[in-house]
């Protein structure tokens, strides 16, 4: 059987041409489309990332999120849920594949800013890490790049059963370091392993990202790591300061899936994995 996601189907739209003939237009993004709106249809989960703003080399300001379910509040005012992602007005570019992941690149320019995303989609989840550059004159955050790094999917909310003593999910992180300097911003790629075991206290799960590095340039940066956290409820998280951050679920039948969210230092990003 085909993955649902990867199941394909080329997507013509018909528009009036001259009031009465009909003209076919195509859609080159048509099959990323399709793909991205056949995961969102079964998404019951989101996760979001603290929002970071900041302004040349102004130290960023941070708007806490907290989320719970399908809903995450930001800043006490917003509200975010899996319906309310879209890729409808945005260009999007395929720049890798990994085993069960495509990593797509979306293009948008607003009235109001510029945006930039770079994305990792399985079957049952997506993860990304998103810049929203102010470019509209009469908004006084004018100038202002907004980072934000969110995970949505159909979360299974059950830990996932292990063949023997653990399971390993493999996969990317995508992310963006904020460090103050002429490449602010500047976006990174690397491998994500999440290792999954019985202990004798429950179940518990070790996140690795390694081979990291900025996309481009080919710049290495070091490994990240959390190791030990428990495993609860279908996910995982650890929390030590607004930097130092971790929070990821699994996705799918029979967990097939992993994603999440994460901050350490002045790196932020998403990631994700396919079960081996």
């Amino acid at each position: 059987m085909i993955p649902r996601a990867w199941a394909f189907a080329t997507v013509l739209a018909l528009t009036a041409c001259g009031g009465s003939t009909p003209a076919t237009v195509h859609d080159p993004d048509a099959p990323l489309r399709e793909a991205f709106g056949l995961i969102l249809a079964d998404a019951n989960s989101v996760l979001y990332g603290d929002l970071l703003n900041y302004l040349g080399n102004s130290d960023a300001e941070r708007i806490p999120t907290r989320c719970r379910g399908d809903t995450c509040s930001i800043g006490f005012i917003r509200y975010s849920d899996p319906a309310r992602f879209s890729v409808e007005n945005l260009d999007l570019t395929l720049v890798g594949t990994r085993p069960g992941i495509r990593i797509v690149r979306e293009d948008a320019s607003f009235e109001w800013a510029d945006v930039e995303v770079y994305g990792g989609w399985m079957e049952y989840a997506f993860f990304a890490t998103q810049t929203d550059l102010f470019t509209n004159s009469a908004d006084p955050n004018r100038g202002y790049t907004r980072v934000k790094a969110y995970a949505v999917g159909e979360a299974s909310g059950v830990n996932p059963i292990l063949p023997g003593t653990s399971a390993q999910w493999s996969g990317v992180m995508l992310g963006r370091d904020l460090a103050v300097g002429s490449d602010r911003g500047q976006v990174l790629q690397g491998d994500a392993t999440i290792h999954v075991e019985f202990v004798p206290t429950g179940m518990e799960a070790d996140v690795l990202f390694s081979g990291i590095a900025v996309l481009g340039s080919g710049a290495a940066r070091p490994d990240m790591e959390w190791r030990d956290m428990a495993v609860e409820d279908g996910g995982f998280e650890r929390h030590e300061s607004p930097s130092e951050r971790i929070r990821g679920r699994f996705y799918g039948p029979d967990q097939q899936e992993v994603g999440g969210i994460f901050e350490q230092g002045t790196i932020t990003g998403g990631f994700g994995g396919v079960r081996q």
